[in-house]
């Protein structure tokens, strides 16, 4: 590395050149927490930054910063590893819970998300069906790569798509208040602000306690 260097730079360089890297876990990184620089005051700490006003919250240590408080304590989960179970359809309803959901998607473009929230089992061979025949047959499997683009496919096969979505009832009571499966089950919806995101085994819905995502087996 320092040959190329010296190639590159034109010069010769030493060993104190090089600069290394020592990995740590978010665990132990913020259980190393540095002290405030000099002259700053912690977070709160009447007169902040050299007793100047208004610069309270000038540092914020690594325990106290949310951001990455939720880095460090966030669980991810594997929806179906080794593909182990072939028939199954969730909704991950989106809740800042501190799990996340490993999902992948989009047919043959095999892509990979992790929605956030908390996950409710649903079941409705019918529409499931529909949604295999729409994503395997009319787009032959290959989704949508609506990520990236708005796929002009989509279109023509949304009002399909709706009535499927709206076939599939979740039993929940948000309020707390029902007892879970007394009556009908709700319906879901088709989230129309996020209609661009749709492909296969990823459909965004709006649900009784808000906005998540329908997920069922990436065909790939």
């Amino acid at each position: 590395m320092l040959d190329f260097a010296a190639e590159v730079f034109g010069e010769a360089l030493d060993e104190d050149a090089v600069i290394g890297e020592s990995r740590v876990t978010a665990e132990e990184w913020v259980a190393a927490e540095p002290a405030p620089p000099v002259g700053v005051r912690g977070v709160g700490a009447p007169g902040g930054a050299a007793g100047r006003p208004g610069t309270e919250n000038l540092w914020q240590t690594r325990s106290q910063c949310p951001t990455i408080q939720a880095m460090v304590s966030q669980m991810i989960v594997e929806v179906d590893p080794y593909g182990s179970w072939p028939e199954w359809m969730y909704v991950v309803i989106h809740r800042p819970t501190g799990v996340r959901y490993e999902h992948q998607y989009g047919g043959t473009a095999c892509l990979h998300a992790r929605p956030e929230g908390y996950l409710v089992p649903v079941q409705a061979p019918l529409s499931k069906s529909d949604l295999d025949d729409i994503f395997l047959n009319q787009l032959r499997g290959a989704g949508t790569g609506s990520r990236y683009r708005e796929h002009p496919t989509i279109s023509p096969i949304l009002e399909r798509l709706t009535r499927a979505v709206e076939q599939i009832g979740i039993y929940m009571s948000p309020n707390g208040l029902a007892p879970i499966g007394d009556g009908e089950p709700q319906a879901l919806r088709i989230d129309p602000d996020r209609v661009s995101e749709i492909d296969e085994a990823w459909v965004p819905v709006l649900t009784p306690d808000g906005p998540g995502v329908l997920i069922w087996p990436n065909s790939d």
